[in-house]
């Protein structure tokens, strides 16, 4: 009977054990506990990632301050490069003056577009613009200067086009220029750039194209009705493109339907005109008369 209760005492010693031991949500539910350490890790994660990135910020603001404040960052050099032209149109003080850029200046202070859009609008000439920062302390300048292709009459007065079909400045002596002249660009009556604008919105742009292709033309080896023996392009109506020569202003009336091909054709009936001695007697030709043929009116 002793021995018998003694085992019942040391059974239930052992399930007050156990009992005691089992953690709360061990049945395999979340408890109320597993929770809240849930949130707590959760929140002590944001406030270390929050001060993290909040001391990358202030080593990024640290960094920037020494950065303009430093020495080692003060321009000594400006270097220009210049194509087109080859930098006999614009002088590369001017540049650098219209910069804007002074020697012991800071790099990190130097706004490329400001500085490029400046540049742009000082100089007529300039067709592009490109700034690069070489660190510690050097700015290259990169400048393409536009290369005149034509003369443009607009309202009586003429101006300069690039090769791009761009009016860019009104043409002077000093500009040294000699080519051939275009005429009958406009769409009407408003100047160059048309209403005040800049974009060349008063021109033809389909005429202003297929004169470029008659430039273009005129420089690839024609031996004839070469660039420097055309004096002018004229559009007296929305099909036909005349040039004139150089020599003898004879004007060729051409198709704008088949300019690439009625252009060749007349470089080789010019030619025979040469070698014929029959040219001094043409007055005109014109190339787009029918399939394969060409009419000459001669002189009284």
């Amino acid at each position: 009977m002793i021995s018998r209760s003694s085992n019942v005492r040391r059974r239930s010693g052992s399930l007050k054990r156990s009992n005691l031991s089992r953690r709360p949500g061990s049945d395999g539910k979340r408890g109320s506990g597993s929770g809240s350490v849930f949130v707590r890790k959760f929140l002590i994660a944001s406030m270390v990632t929050a001060l993290f990135l909040a001391g990358l910020a202030g080593a990024g603001y640290g960094i920037r301050q020494w950065a303009q404040c430093c020495s080692i960052f003060q321009i000594s050099s400006i270097d220009l490069h210049q194509a087109g032209e080859k930098g006999k149109r614009i002088d590369p003080k001017e540049i650098v003056r219209l910069s804007g850029i002074r020697s012991g200046q800071n790099i990190f202070s130097v706004n490329a577009e400001k500085v490029r859009a400046a540049i742009m609008a000082g100089n007529p000439w300039i067709a592009s613009v490109e700034l690069e920062r070489d660190y510690p302390n050097r700015i290259i300048i990169k400048v393409r200067e536009r290369e005149p292709a034509a003369l443009v009459s607009i309202q009586g007065k003429i101006w300069l086009m690039d090769k791009e079909g761009k009016v860019f400045k009104e043409a002077a002596p000093e500009d040294g220029f000699k080519g051939p002249i275009i005429t009958g660009l406009l769409k009407d009556d408003k100047g160059p750039h048309g209403k005040g604008e800049q974009d060349g919105q008063a021109l033809d742009m389909t005429r202003v194209r297929d004169a470029m292709t008659i430039v273009k033309l005129s420089r690839k080896g024609a031996r004839a009705l070469g660039y420097f023996n055309i004096s002018q392009i004229d559009f007296p109506d929305e099909d036909t493109l005349v040039v004139y020569t150089a020599d003898k202003a004879v004007p060729f009336y051409l198709e704008r339907s088949e300019l690439k091909g009625q252009f060749y054709r007349a470089e080789k009936i010019l030619y025979q005109l040469y070698t014929s001695g029959e040219y001094a007697k043409v007055a005109s030709v014109t190339v787009g008369y029918g399939d394969d043929m060409a009419l000459a009116k001669l002189k009284n």
